[in-house]
C-alpha cells in the first residue's frame, strides 16, 4: 500500500533519529586529521574584495566542500560542532532521496525500511559527523540517481538539466561520483525499455550541463599542474596494479579483522573516528544485492544493480591504496545496497510477526550500536595552518626518502605539500630526487626547472641538475 502523504509519519522519525546520532558524533568527536587539513585551507579562502583568495581543490579532491565548510564557519561558527554541522545536515537529508529511491524502485515500505537503515548505518552516519566530502558526493549521488528515474518517467528538458547539475554536484563534492556517468550509460545500453534515451538530445544535453557544471574546477587544476588533485588521482592510478579487497572491506571490513588481522584496514582504525559498516549490515547490503539480481529484468531494480556492480568492480580492479584500505573508495555503491537492502527488510517483515520483529530489532540494535562507537572521541589532532601542514609533510618525505629509501611513500608527501602549499621549491626538488633515483631523467630535469623557477638560489636543486649533467652530458637520456 502506498500512502497518500508525501512525507510518511514515520519518515520524521527517522530523520530525527539520524540527525540525534549524528549530531552526538560530531559532538563528541576530536578533529581527524584530514579535517585539520581541510580548515587549514578553508581559512585561506577570503571573499573581500580588497584580499579576495579562492582555493581550487580540497586538498586532494574537488573544491565544493571547502566552501561548504567555510559557510559553514559563517553561518554556525568556529566551534567543531559548528564546522560539521553542514556535514551533520547533508548526511541527515540523505536519508529522504533514499526513500523515495526504495519508494519507486520498490514500495513504499521498502522505503522506509532503507530510510532506516541509512540513518543507523555506522558507516554513514560516521562520514556525517566528520567536515570531509563523502557525505556530500554521497547526498549528491542519491540525488542524481532519483532525477535519473523521474527523468526517465517524464523525460522533458528541464528534468534532463537538474540531471546534469546534481551529476555535476556530485563531482565536485569528490571524484569517484564521475562513475555515475558510464554507469548511467551502461544501464541504457542494457536496458531495452530506455535504450531510445540514447538518440534523445535532452540525454545528451544532460552531459553538457555536467560538463558545463565541473568545467571551472577541471580547468583550474589542469593549469595548476602537480598542485593539482587530478595529478593526485594519476600518481595513485599509475601504481602496481593489485587485485584489490576495499569494496569488500567497506561492507566485511570486521569480518576481515576478525579473520585477517585487526590491522587489516590500518592500524589507527580501531582508534579512529571513522569505520566501515558494521558486519550485520554489511552481509544485509551484500544479500540484497544477490538477491536483487532475481529482480533484475525490472529497469528500476537494474539500476541499482549496475550503478552497485559498476562501482564495486572499479574499486576491485583499482590500483592505489593498500589491498583492503582505504575502505571508503567503493562509497558510492551504499546508496544502491541500502535501496535493495530495504526491500528485503520489507519481504522479511511480511512473513509474519516474529520475522517483522526480528527486522525491527535489527534496526534497534544497529542504532544502539552506533551509540559508543558515536561517543567514541578518537585521537586528538590539534588545529594547524597550510604552512604547518607544509614543514611537516616536508620533513616526512625527505625522512622516508634518507632514511629508507621508500621512494613511494616520500612521493605521496611531496604531492601532498603541492596540493596543500601550492607551488613549492621544496616540493618540486623533493619530486625530482624521486625521479632522478628512479632514473627518470628528463621528469627530474622539468622538475628542477619547476623547482628553480621558485626559487633560483635552491642550492639542493643546484646541485642534483649539476650531477644530472655531469652523468649524461649531451644524450639527455638516463643512464642504465
Amino acid at each position: 500500500m502506498q500512502s497518500d502523504r508525501l512525507f510518511p509519519k514515520i519518515l520524521w522519525l527517522i530523520l530525527a533519529v539520524a540527525l540525534l546520532l549524528r549530531l552526538a558524533g560530531a559532538w563528541r568527536a576530536n578533529l581527524i586529521f584530514d579535517e585539520r587539513a581541510h580548515l587549514a585551507l578553508a581559512e585561506t579562502v577570503d571573499f573581500r574584495p580588497a584580499s579576495l583568495h579562492l582555493v581550487s581543490r580540497t586538498l586532494d579532491h574537488p573544491l565544493l566542500s571547502i566552501y561548504v565548510l567555510k559557510f559553514g564557519g559563517i553561518l554556525f561558527g568556529k566551534s567543531d560542532l559548528a564546522l560539521r554541522m553542514l556535514y551533520v545536515l547533508a548526511g541527515t537529508l540523505t536519508v529522504v532521496p533514499v526513500f523515495f529511491l526504495g519508494k519507486r524502485v520498490f514500495s513504499e515500505k521498502a522505503g522506509l525500511w532503507a530510510a532506516g537503515l541509512l540513518a543507523v548505518d555506522q558507516f554513514h552516519a560516521g562520514w556525517s559527523r566528520v567536515f570531509m566530502p563523502e557525505v556530500l558526493m554521497l547526498l549528491f549521488a542519491a540525488l542524481a540517481l532519483l532525477q535519473f528515474l523521474r527523468a526517465l518517467q517524464k523525460p522533458t528538458t528541464g528534468n534532463y538539466v537538474l540531471l546534469g547539475v546534481l551529476l555535476g554536484l556530485a563531482y565536485l563534492a569528490k571524484e569517484p561520483a564521475i562513475l555515475l556517468i558510464p554507469a548511467l550509460w551502461l544501464y541504457l545500453l542494457i536496458t531495452p525499455e530506455h535504450r531510445h534515451v540514447l538518440s534523445r538530445p535532452a540525454w545528451y544535453l544532460a552531459q553538457g550541463v555536467f560538463l558545463l557544471v565541473i568545467a571551472p574546477d577541471i580547468v583550474w587544476n589542469l593549469l595548476s599542474g602537480r598542485e593539482s588533485y587530478l595529478y593526485r588521482d594519476a600518481v595513485l592510478i599509475t601504481e602496481a596494479f593489485q587485485l584489490s579487497g576495499k569494496s569488500v572491506s567497506l561492507y566485511l571490513g570486521e569480518i576481515l579483522q576478525a579473520v585477517l588481522g585487526r590491522h587489516v584496514m590500518d592500524i589507527g582504525y580501531e582508534e579512529g573516528n571513522l569505520h566501515a559498516c558494521h558486519w550485520p549490515a554489511g552481509v544485509l547490503y551484500l544479500t540484497a544485492i544477490v538477491a536483487a539480481l532475481g529482480k533484475r529484468k525490472a529497469p528500476a531494480v537494474r539500476l541499482m544493480l549496475v550503478v552497485f556492480w559498476f562501482v564495486f568492480i572499479c574499486f576491485l580492479l583499482m590500483p592505489g591504496g593498500e589491498r583492503f584500505d582505504p575502505f571508503w573508495w567503493a562509497s558510492l555503491s551504499l546508496i544502491p545496497a541500502v535501496v535493495c537492502a530495504g526491500w528485503v527488510l520489507d519481504w522479511v517483515s511480511g512473513r509474519g510477526k516474529a520475522l517483522c520483529m526480528a527486522a525491527f530489532i535489527l534496526l534497534a540494535y544497529l542504532g544502539i550500536h552506533y551509540v559508543p562507537v558515536a561517543w567514541h572521541a578518537g585521537p586528538h589532532f590539534a588545529r594547524a595552518t597550510v604552512d604547518d601542514f607544509v614543514r611537516d609533510f616536508l620533513a616526512k618525505a625527505h625522512t622516508a626518502i634518507e632514511d629508507r629509501n621508500d621512494l613511494r611513500e616520500a612521493q605521496s608527501r611531496f604531492v601532498y605539500v603541492l596540493n596543500i602549499g601550492g607551488p613549492q621549491a621544496d616540493a618540486y626538488y623533493g619530486l625530482a630526487l624521486v625521479a632522478h633515483r628512479r632514473n627518470q631523467t628528463a621528469k627530474a630535469k622539468k622538475l628542477l626547472a619547476q623547482c628553480l623557477a621558485i626559487d633560483p638560489d635552491h642550492e639542493k636543486a643546484i646541485e642534483l641538475r649539476r650531477t644530472i649533467e655531469q652523468r649524461e652530458p649531451n644524450t639527455g637520456k638516463s643512464l642504465p
